[in-house]
């Protein structure tokens, strides 16, 4: 049996998580609020220039209902969040080389600049890595140093709380872990550092057995 990880490295994840979803959402709600007020076309090849860029009254819309959304998700938080912020940071990634071969053309229907498409691949390319944090940088694998070794068979019913620890960490991980659930791991986790330092203590006095207890 594996064994887990602490709790505290969890939390981190699920708050960055959350706090891009919300600051990039309230970034692209203020920006689509002011193309609206701006009062531009609703499909105008060239818009007005807004916060540094230009954008249409379509651009506008999608700038607001993609920022609530992001703001909801993060406001959720748990797989909402990280789908919200992957799902839209590939869109945004798209969205920018698209509308870079549709610059100076009828077909650019979101009146799009160089520095939109820009935006578009910096914010994309951000949501992205947001949701995708943990996922790559180790917060989620097992290091080989903490394996149990020589564990005697399962009990019976050892499989299910196996289940319920392994539900518990990943609640914990997403952000959504009940009372009970955060008892659990932060109680599992003392357990297994107090077993390491024993561990370490045992080692020690093995290699040092002239010294006193």
């Amino acid at each position: 049996m594996r064994s887990r990880e602490s709790a505290p490295g969890w939390a981190p994840i699920a708050r960055v998580r959350r706090a891009g979803a919300i600051v990039i959402g309230l970034c692209l709600l203020i920006f689509g609020v002011a193309v609206l007020v701006a009062n531009p076309g609703f499909f105008a090849v060239h818009g007005p220039e807004v916060l540094g860029m230009t954008g249409n009254g379509l651009l506008g819309v999608l700038s607001v209902v993609v920022g609530l959304i992001l703001i909801g998700a993060g406001l959720r938080g748990g797989r909402l969040a990280t789908l919200a912020t992957t799902v839209f940071g590939v869109l945004f990634v798209l969205s920018g080389i698209i509308n870079l071969s549709a610059l100076n053309t009828s077909a650019n229907k979101l009146a799009f600049t160089a520095s939109n498409v820009w935006f578009s691949l910096v914010v994309g390319i951000v949501l992205v890595l947001i949701g995708l944090y943990g996922v790559f940088g180790g917060q989620y694998s097992v290091k080989g140093e903490e394996l149990d070794q020589d564990l005697p068979e399962r009990e019976p019913g050892e499989d299910a709380e196996i289940r319920e620890m392994a539900a518990a960490e990943h609640a914990m991980a997403e952000g959504t872990a009940t009372r009970e659930q955060r008892r659990m791991v932060e109680a599992d986790a003392l357990r297994r550092s107090r077993e390491r330092a024993e561990a370490a203590r045992a080692r020690y006095r093995a290699q040092h057995p002239d010294e006193p207890a």
